[in-house]
């Protein structure tokens, strides 16, 4: 431990600047003075021991205050600073900790190209130091502070540029300063600009920085005696929590500090040197300050009392502040003050007493965002209706023309169809990232010469860079129009999926069944004799595009995708122990959140996922769908096997309680109809690949007991199922089954008999355990 003197005697004197103004002072306990290629770093500690010189400021500010010379105390109570750099190039100070300076802690004064790095300032032992601030960067360009925690009780982080007439005099800017992945806790600031201005302070940048407990966050301070021109500041990915102030401005800031007056009874003959420079004049144009263009984005503050407070000054607007994705709550919103030219691009204050005040402000509204936001989810909305409304229309419409059968064989694909009027017609494929009724002119067409007729086309295309198999898409006539085509019959999926192997049908031995398979269960299952049950299978943990150790390879769409070996051969076995039983297997085919995916999970994921515990799988693009498939190939060429070398899988439950927002999501307020158009499409292409591995393959629909009603913001399972049916009806039926969950109406009270919203209708709200036979007559 490197200990410092508690005599100001041992501390000699130097000329330097302190607080802004170019004096005479105490040196600093560690000194790196017109030097070049220095450091300091090391394990241990530097205690200042700066008790007794906060004691005696302490003392001296109580005399001073009755004296109206506050202004003065900072600078005749002299203490000395921790670690002083001045007038320096290419000093690192880096993996030390610095306790109780008497004054500020790290002083980075007129140099250049300096770096802190990993740094620890703890000012708070044996009580809070007045005027401790952390590391100060005055007058000082391209220097870098990284990987720091400051504890202290003042500015932590702080840029400075010199004090009124003497700062104007110097006119040397704090700039080209990058402050990243620091935490403050406690003190004054996170971090400061100001309120030494003069000399300008611009081209800073500060990310990753996390305040804990401060006073102010985000603080910018100065006076109509400052001066200087603070811009091009940007701060993003800072995060406040239990800062008081997390946005705060102030151009009049402390008058008692900042407005040298000297009171009667004083000779301006007889006063130091360094109050005849705090009272020189400063020429009234000059000393107005300018803060413009910083930006703020990903910001966010919570439990805060005050979320904004801005005073500018008549003559000096706050111009040009940027916000992008801010949030700020606390108790009040705060206020801004003479401010001009904001703009807002998600700014969120959350306040318990919201009312913003405003005042004497140009072209400023926090609302705007707001403002935007609302209606562009207006717009959405709007949008989204009308998709509804367009597939609804589409299903329900009566065409003139028909795709009358698709069937797809091993190299080719037969499309029959229909058509009649004047006009040329085509035969459009429409595949699973297209939607067929936002489209207006569609890109697959074959032209069509007569009716009845039927096309062959090859089975493999490539389409978009993706080797595509086509027994995914579907097929429709169109009118061709100059602009837009126009929809003339309904599409069509292929109604015999070509299969490269015959296996037997799995019959169910009896009605015993326990969902979950595990290698935890399987005591279970031979006890109860078990003979049928669900497995889940998280697809986005499995799947990879690159080839890597411990991965099991496999083709599909041209390509070579990887699967977990370890995770793969744990389902083997689980598989296999159900074959070796003759136990009809369910695989619940689950996309879970990008986050709990190591390669694949951002594409699997659907791009308008908002929450839910899984996802819609995404099949909006076509390397997103060739993802998609490529996994469901996989399983399906594993465990549907004439050997049952994996085990088998007999039916596909397409995802978890669909009806369940919160389960499975694709967005907030998705109409019923855009939702339900994908969920078919993930069914269908499950579906299809399924079936070219095994013809007696089904695929399930997931839903919870909420039957005719839909709970909150969710889904009715019966309005869901009546789409499904029309669906297959208008675009060729297929074996699908219900995978419905009747659980009683409380998950947490078995007593299903009680359920008072379970009722022997097909009208019933819920459909439980309670009144099954609702279930049974709706599919009759």
């Amino acid at each position: 431990m490197l200990i410092g003197s508690q005599n100001l005697d041992d501390y000699l004197k130097i000329d330097t600047r302190i607080a802004g103004i170019e004096m005479e002072w105490p040196s600093a306990l560690i000194n790196i003075i017109d030097s070049k290629n220095a450091a300091i770093s090391g394990d241990g500690v530097i205690n200042g021991r700066g008790k007794v010189f906060w004691d005696k400021f302490r003392e001296m500010n109580k005399e001073y205050n009755t004296k109206a010379l506050r202004w003065a105390v900072d600078y005749d109570c002299q203490c000395p600073r921790g670690i002083l750099i001045a007038n320096c190039s290419d000093v690192t100070v880096k993996d030390i900790i610095l306790y109780q300076p008497g004054f500020w802690s790290v002083h980075i004064l007129y140099s250049h190209h300096v770096t802190v790095d990993n740094v620890i300032i703890s000012n708070n032992i044996e009580g809070r130091g007045p005027s401790t601030d952390g590391i100060d960067i005055d007058s000082s360009e391209k220097v870098l502070v990284q990987n720091s925690n400051i504890n202290c009780n003042d500015d932590n982080f702080c840029l400075k540029a010199g004090r009124d007439a003497d700062g104007l005099r110097v006119n040397r800017p704090c700039q080209y300063v990058v402050i990243r992945d620091c935490i403050a806790g406690h003190g004054d600031g996170l971090f400061t600009c100001g309120s030494e201005t003069s000399g300008g302070i611009k081209h800073i940048v500060a990310y990753n920085l996390k305040g804990l407990g401060t006073h102010f966050g985000l603080r910018f301070k100065s006076t109509s005696l400052r001066g200087g021109i603070m811009e091009d500041i940007h701060f993003y990915n800072i995060e406040m929590t239990d800062v008081k102030n997390p946005l705060i401005l102030d151009l009049n800031w402390f008058p008692s500090y900042s407005f040298p007056v000297l009171p009667e009874g004083y000779h301006p003959d007889s006063i130091p040197a360094h109050w005849k420079i705090l009272l020189l004049p400063v020429d009234p144009e000059k000393g107005l300050p300018k803060f413009r263009n910083i930006y703020f984005e990903n910001v966010s503050a919570t439990n805060a009392e005050k979320c904004v407070a801005v005073y500018g000054l008549a003559n000096s607007l706050i111009e040009q502040f940027h916000f992008k994705n801010v949030r700020l709550q606390g108790e009040k919103a705060g206020n801004i003050n003479y401010a001009e030219n904001w703009h807002f691009d998600g700014f969120v204050i959350d306040a318990k007493n919201s009312e913003l005040e405003m005042k004497n402000n140009k072209n400023v509204n926090p609302r705007e965002a707001e403002q935007q936001q609302e209606n562009a989810k207006k717009d959405a909305l709007k949008r989204e209706q009308q998709a509804a409304e367009d597939i609804s229309n589409y299903l329900s419409a009566l065409y003139p023309a028909q795709v009358s059968e698709v069937t797809p064989g091993q190299n080719k694909i037969t499309v029959y169809g229909i058509y009649s009027g004047k006009g040329s017609y085509s035969l459009c494929e429409i595949t699973p990232w297209q939607d067929v009724t936002r489209t207006t002119v569609f890109a697959y067409k074959t032209p069509l010469t007569s009716s009845p007729f039927n096309l062959d086309f090859d089975r493999f295309v490539v389409r978009e860079g993706v080797t595509y198999d086509r027994t995914l898409s579907k097929w429709m006539i169109v009118k061709n129009g100059k602009s837009k085509d126009e929809i003339v019959s309904h599409a069509r999926y292929a109604d015999h999926i070509y299969s490269v192997q015959t296996l037997k049908q799995g019959t169910l031995a009896s009605k015993k069944g326990l969902g979950g398979s595990n290698a935890q269960k399987q005591q279970d299952f031979d006890d109860l004799q078990i003979k049928s049950t669900t497995v889940n299978i998280w697809i986005g943990r499995l799947i990879y595009s690159s080839a890597g150790a411990n991965r099991i390879a496999h083709q599909y769409g041209g390509r070579t995708w990887y699967f977990d070996r370890t995770q793969t051969e744990t389902l083997d076995k689980n598989m296999q122990f159900c074959a070796q039983r003759n136990i009809v297997v369910a695989a619940i085919v689950l996309v879970d959140k990008a986050s709990n995916c190591p390669d694949t999970g951002k594409l699997l994921q659907h791009p308008d996922l908002t929450k839910g515990n899984y996802s819609m799988p995404n099949m909006t693009t076509p390397e997103a769908t060739l993802i998609y498939a490529a996994a469901l190939d996989f399983l399906a060429a594993r465990y549907c096997r004439s050997d049952n070398q994996y085990g088998r899988i007999h039916h596909w439950i397409m995802h978890n309680e669909v009806d369940d927002s919160g389960w499975t999501n694709m967005g907030d307020n998705r109409a019923m109809m855009v939702y339900m158009d994908t969920y078919v499409k993930s069914m269908r292409l499950c579906y299809n690949i399924a079936r070219q591995y095994d013809s007696h393959a089904e695929v399930f629909g997931s839903f919870t007991h909420s039957w005719a009603a839909a709970k909150g913001t969710n889904y009715a399972a019966r309005d869901m199922l009546d789409a499904l049916n029309l669906y297959s009806k208008v675009e060729g039926d297929f074996m699908w089954g219900l995978g419905y969950h009747p659980y009683p109406e409380s998950i947490r009270e078995p007593k299903t008999w009680l359920d008072v919203n379970a009722i022997y209708s097909t009208d019933t709200k819920m459909i439980t355990f309670k009144n099954l036979e609702a279930l049974d007559k709706w599919v009759k």
